[in-house]
């Protein structure tokens, strides 16, 4: 499994190569101490443009490697045809670490496995991010990841962004077809990405966030326990969209 620290010298020429000026914000104190106090942890990055996800990895592994955090051990989840299209798959096997595509109680197993430094990264927000809002946090496609973090016991790690928001460009598109495409589709416009561009400058904002909802709260009944799961994730959501209000505009 490869670490923060292999990841390095990438992360540095992404850094210099697209990125003129960083601000990076951890809130409450020093980002090496919020990682040493955490071992494991879930991160849900927000998205802005389809494309804006892509520097902010590697922004987040500088900021850990700097403090000395580069033994950690970051796991994404990707869609399942990574994993059935071959060219796609060592692409999945990177971003995933894992040999093939993985269920939720695959997920949780490795949450829950005593590896400390093994963190989930998700982009809660997923394709939602064609037709929402850049400006802000979008609805969440699955509240599922906040399930994740509550029944592990783990804390999440929420990290917003500002600086990225020219690299689509909003179009119309009739809601009625905009809601074929997607689920949940309807808002009448399609951010399509653009070549990217040099970024001016990029602010990243980091806050721990500890559910509260608790494991012993949940029955184990995907009824029963969905609406507690999706106010959780209304609360995350709420909570990320105030760290994204505070950048500068």
């Amino acid at each position: 499994m490869h670490t923060l620290d292999d990841v390095l010298p990438l992360a540095r020429r992404i850094r210099h190569g697209l990125i003129d000026r960083l601000d990076f914000q951890c809130e409450g104190g020093p980002f090496g101490d919020l990682l040493a106090a955490h071992p494991n942890l879930v991160l849900a990055i927000s998205h802005a443009t389809p494309l804006s996800w892509l520097p902010i990895p590697f922004v987040l592994s500088l900021e850990a490697c700097a403090a000395g955090q580069g033994q950690r051990v970051p796991f994404g989840v990707v869609d399942r045809f990574f994993f059935r299209f071959p060219p796609l798959r060592p692409v999945g096997r990177f971003l995933t670490q894992a040999e093939r595509a993985q269920d939720f109680n695959g997920l949780l197993e490795r949450l829950q496995g005593g590896q400390p430094g093994h963190d989930l990264v998700i982009f809660p927000e997923g394709n939602h991010t064609f037709f929402a809002d850049t400006q802000g946090i979008g609805p969440f496609r699955s509240p599922r990841f906040v399930e994740l973090a509550v029944r592990a016991g783990v804390p999440l790690l929420l990290v917003v962004h500002r600086g990225t928001e020219r690299w689509s460009r909003a179009v119309p598109v009739p809601a009625a077809v905009l809601g074929r495409l997607f689920k949940g589709g309807h808002t009448g416009r399609l951010n399509v990405p653009l070549p990217l561009r040099r970024i001016h400058r990029l602010q990243v904002k980091v806050a721990l966030y500890t559910p509260s909802l608790r494991a012993q709260a949940l029955s184990g009944d995907r009824a029963a326990d969905r609406p507690l799961i999706e106010a959780e994730a209304q609360r995350v959501r709420a909570r990320m969209q105030a760290l994204l209000a505070s950048l500068d505009p």
